[in-house]
This record gives structure tokens, sequence and C-alpha cells, in this order.
């Protein structure tokens, strides 16, 4: 699912090692094993309704404190708290913060049902426990993500308690101390609401889904698929990355895993048909970059804007539709751009396997798929059901053969990579919670965006570029998620304010929040393309930036043409226009990134393909028309120069 700075350390799911975690054996490793199983299994009793009944009902709060109690433990257990403490023993301080994350949570789970009216704190113990709680997220915030996301956190947690000493629109009422442990302990916008109810109550069947794709092969039946099926053609490598990943996608949405599973492949094929190292891995961490935003499984952000906006979370997967499509298209076109200049042909029938013996080895595995989207959208139910018949769907399949069949050690593999992201993923969620508390208590949210309206002066293009700097240098330090919904709390009303539809707005943020999976420093995917590449990393890193740039560019055709979400009730015809030219405008970026679009393009050329590609967002028909006027001119003069050159060599 969706990512974090620490991809890399979550072992195969995310497509790397786990270095960075203690290890156990004996009964340290059984422990953790129970642990992860017993952190699937309580959102999973609830799913099914047993903790629904009139003998024992819990409400989601209590849900989020019993879930983040397990994940408290795991977290404790297994990430030490400096590179250099040795890996094979507890230290006495972590059973300490074990024990301050653990027994307010659980305090919080059965007294709640008395402090569901009133949320106050009564008593110097609950002073203690809230407090207690604060420093254990804010410490395994820190072991799992990191220091920006920590200093962030504290920030917001301490904000209340001298809002009235900052200048401008930073400045609101100050809040006492007792008033923001009450917000953050006991009230539904706390630690224990909203944002943790999106993994413990939608989030965490889609996780356990997508480590069931890893143990069952699902990821290796994707692959081959699409080298059947395009492996042929010129570029055939690399095509197959971008649609083997566009499809590993639809499953996961995770972008280190599908780099991991689709790149341990295809980069060896790119590098063996004769493409750079570094441009194999970079075009390998572009196209897992869309897993994100690849429906029906989308990353956490997306189901974060399904809860923001209060809208099914199949709308958003409807309306990630054409511009995950528009981005895979226009990484699609590069590669065979990038084929052609090099001449390179396609991989020879006998090294591809055949479509017909890959769907009839794998085919079944296109039923969790379908069986996801049919629940989804013909049945309405809600995420998490969906996803569990997928998943029993998958478990179905997979038994048909003997090599997809689970048995125990792959369900504890899975239960084991499941159990990871869920704590690491619920740890996230509560370090976040501090934010979204505060935003709740004062008036920054309005303040902000009263501001940044002021500041672009009812141009919307300022208000465009202003919130996607904010987005992009965020994501250079923060995950994914933290990053979108920062912005999406403080940026994306302005823009509402503006004029843009909330879900436009919201998608604005979430793709170009996505480049911190290809931006240095961080650059998870990057790293991971690298390793397989053999390249080193920052040249991977910067050359995916480079080709992935459809990325940035993909957010604006949304904002300024928001019949591409499929969502805007305006008729079918001006959905069709608004694809046809925003699928123009990805075609003539694909030839100003490669270079080549009919022939070899010079610097001008590539220039106004570039600008010609801008200018088909859809701001105006007027725009358009002087975008199709622009891309014609180029290319009438490749056909020109195409013409010329084959006269020449006759």
């Amino acid at each position: 699912m969706p990512s974090s700075p620490d991809e890399k350390d979550r072992g195969s799911i995310e497509g790397g090692t786990q270095e960075n975690r203690r290890s156990y054996k004996g009964f340290g490793l059984k422990l953790i094993a129970a642990l992860n199983i017993l952190i699937i299994l309580i959102p999973l009793l609830y799913l099914l309704g047993f903790f629904t009944s009139e003998s024992f009902f819990i409400l989601p709060f209590q849900l989020c404190a019993l879930g983040i109690t397990v994940a408290f433990v795991l977290v404790f257990l297994q990430f030490p708290s400096r590179k250099n403490e040795p890996r094979d023993r507890l230290p006495w301080y972590d059973v300490l913060l074990m024990s301050m994350g653990g027994i307010p949570s659980l305090y919080a789970c059965f007294t709640y049902p008395e402090k569901i009216f009133t949320g106050t704190i009564t008593g110097v113990h609950e002073y203690v426990l809230a407090i207690a709680l604060l420093i254990a997220v804010v410490e395994a915030g820190r072991r799992t993500i990191g220091m920006a996301m920590v200093i962030l956190s504290i920030f917001f947690i301490l904000y209340p308690l001298f809002s009235n000493l900052f200048p401008g629109p930073l400045q609101t009422r100050r809040f006492p101390f007792i008033t923001i442990l009450e917000r953050n302990f006991f009230s539904e916008v706390g630690i224990y609401g909203s944002l943790l109810r999106i993994i413990f109550e939608v989030l965490w069947p889609f996780l356990l889904f997508a480590a069931l794709v890893q143990v069952t092969g699902a990821g290796r039946f994707f692959v081959d698929l699409a080298l059947s099926i395009v492996g042929r053609f010129r570029g055939g490598s690399g095509k197959a990355v971008v649609i083997g990943s566009a499809l590993m996608g639809t499953l996961t949405g995770a972008t280190a895993a599908d780099v991991a599973t689709v790149g341990s492949v295809t980069i060896p094929l790119m590098k063996a048909q004769g493409y750079p190292p570094h441009f194999a891995g970079g075009i390998a961490a572009c196209a897992a970059c869309g897993a994100q935003i690849m429906p029906p499984v989308l990353g956490l952000a997306g189901f974060v804007m399904a809860d923001i906006l209060n809208i099914p979370y199949w709308k958003v997967c409807v309306a990630a539709i054409i511009p995950a499509f528009l981005y895979y298209l226009t990484l699609f076109m590069v590669v065979d751009f990038e084929a052609i200049k090099r001449g390179f042909r396609g991989m020879p029938a006998r090294e591809l396997p055949s479509f017909k013996k890959v769907m009839l080895r794998g085919g079944y595995f296109l039923l969790p798929i379908l069986t996801l989207i049919y629940c989804l959208v013909a049945l309405a139910y809600s995420p998490e059901r969906s996803c569990f018949y997928a998943i029993v769907a998958l478990l179905v399949v997979s038994s048909f053969r003997k090599d997809t069949r689970l048995d125990w050690k792959k369900l504890l593999e899975a239960a084991r990579m499941a159990g990871w992201l869920i704590s690491d993923f619920a740890v996230i969620m509560a370090v976040i919670s501090p934010l979204v508390t505060t935003i709740d208590m004062t008036s920054l949210g309005v303040n902000l965006s009263a501001f940044f309206l002021d500041m672009a002066q009812g141009n919307l293009l300022i208000l465009l570029l202003a919130t996607g700097l904010m987005c992009y240098f965020l994501g250079l330090a923060l995950p994914t998620v933290t990053s979108y919904i920062l912005l999406a709390l403080l940026g994306a009303p302005a823009l509402v304010k503006a004029g843009v539809p909330p879900l436009a707005a919201h998608f604005f943020i979430v793709y170009i929040t996505l480049t911190d999976s290809i931006t240095p420093p961080l650059a998870p995917a990057a790293y991971v393309a690298a390793g397989l590449a053999g390249a080193p990393m920052m040249r991977t890193a910067f050359t995916a930036m480079y080709l992935g740039i459809a990325i940035l560019i993909i957010p604006f055709y949304i904002v300024y043409n928001p019949h591409l979400l499929l969502l805007v009730p305006s008729g079918i015809g001006p959905i069709v226009i608004s694809c046809v030219t925003a699928g123009i405008g990805a075609l003539l970026l694909a030839g100003s990134i490669s270079g080549y679009l009919l022939y070899r393009c010079s610097i001008i050329q590539r220039l106004l393909l570039f600008a010609s590609s801008l200018l088909l967002m859809g701001v105006s028909y007027q725009m358009d028309v002087i975008g199709l006027g622009l891309g014609g001119f180029v290319v009438f003069r490749q056909m020109a120069a195409r013409k010329t050159a084959q006269g020449m060599r006759l």
C-alpha cells in the first residue's frame, strides 16, 4: 500500500530488507508473529460483526485504541532507539515505552463509553496517561518515520499553547494545556479518531490483500502477462515495465513493492536490450510511482481523501482512472520513442512467455480484481467489505495450483508483511493526528486559506503554483500521506474557494506529493530501482524525476479540466473532448521528454512540444487550439525532415 520514508526497510512487501529492525529468535520471534496475527485479527473480528453484538459491543474509537496498543508493542519490540544498539535484545526503556503507549490506549478503550459525552480529563492519573501517550506516539514516530515528521507533530501539539504569539495568519486563540491533552486523548479528532479509523476500519484488508498477492506469486503473473503482450514490439522490455507496474498497482497500491516485483524481472531485460542502467531504473521507478494512483487499490492518500471529502471510496477510484491512464500513456510513449531513437527492436519470441500459457497458468488472478471492482461499484459495498471478498477470491484461486497454494508458511509470511504495514501505518496516523486535532481546535486552517487567496489576488495559476511548491518541498522530507493530509487541510480549502472542484483540488495535491517516491533525498522507488539496475542512486533518481515529469503536469490538467475525473455532470461530450485533448497533450509531452516524435527533435521543437502539452490542459478552447497548432507545426516539420532523410537514403 501507500508509501512512507522507510519503505526500503519493510521487507518484501515494500521491496527492501528488515535491517532497521531487531532480529529475534525463539520466544521473541513467536511473540512478534502472534502480535502480527493479533493486529489483523482485531479489525477482522470487528468487520465480521463479533464486536457489534449486544454482549460485546465496541465503538470505532475503542477499536482504534485496541489496535494502536498492539502497534505500539510491535514498534517498540522491533525498532531500536539507535542504529548502533544491539538487535538481539529488548532494553528496559522500550518495555517502559510499550507501557506508556499501551496502558493509556487500553484505559481510553475501556473508559470511552463514560467519556463519550464529556471528553474531559477528570483526574491527575488521566493527565499523566495523556502525556505518556503523546511521548510514546512521538518516539514511535521517530523510530519508524524519522525526525522531520516528529518535529512537525511536536509543533502541532504545542502550537495551541502559544498560538496567540505567532504573527499574521498563524495567530489564533490560545488554548490551555489541559484542553490540548483532552482533545488529543478523548476526542474523535484525536489520536484514536478519524485517521486511525481509516487504518483499522478501511485500510487493513487492503494491506493484507497486498501481502497475499506477494506470497501467492500473483505479481509474477502480471509481469509475464505484460511481457507476453508487448515484449515482441520495439522496446518491449521497457513497455513491459510500464504495463506490468500498472497492472501490479491495481492490486497493491504500493510503490516500492511494485518496483521490486516488476523491476526485478524487467530491469535486467531492459539492460540486455541496450537501455542504460540509470534509464532502466528511472523508468521502473516512475512506473511504480503510479501504483498509488492506480484504481481500484489506491495508496493510503486515496482512502484519506474519501474520508476528508466524505464521499464513497469507489467515486475516488472512478475519478482516478483517466489521470492514471494519462500518466502511464506518457511513460509508455517515452519508452517507445526512446526505443526508436536507439534502434531497439522487440524481444525474440523464444525469450517471451506465451500469452495463452500465461493466461492458463495464472489468468485466474484477475478474478480478485474483478471481485473488488464488482463489490465496490455494482454492489456498492464498503471498501473494507469489498476487499474482504477479494481476499476470499484470492485464497480460492490461489489454491488451483500447487506453486501458488497457500500453506501455513506462506500465510504466516503474509501475516508478517501485513502486520508490519498495519502497525507502521497506524503509528504514522497517530503521529499525524495532532495536526488534525490542532486544525480542528484553532482557526489556523481558515486563516491560512484566506492568506493564500489574498496572496494569489484571484489568480488561480499563482495559487496552484504556490500549493504545488509546498506539496513538492514537503514531499522532500515527509511521507506522501503526511504531505497530503497537511496540504489537504491547509491548502485545499483555498483552492476550493477559488472555484476548483473539491475532488480536483485533492487530486492536485495527491499527484504532486507522489514525487517524494522519486525525488532525493528519500526517493525510495529510485533507491530500490537503482539497486536492481546496478546504477548510481542519485543519477537514477534524477533520471526518474525527468522521465516522470508528467506527474507534475497532470495535476494541472485535472484542475483546469475536471471532466477528466468523470464525475462532472455535464454529459459525455465534454468528457470525450477533454480526454482526447489531454491524450494528445500526453503524447506531445512524451515527445518533448524523449526528444523524438516522428523524427529526432531539435531543442526548439522539444520546447514547442512541451509548451503545446501545457496549452492543452484545458484552460479554454482557445488555448487548446493554440496548443494543437503548435503541436501540429512540429509534426509537420518532422514529417518534412523525415521525408528528406528518407530521400537522402534512397
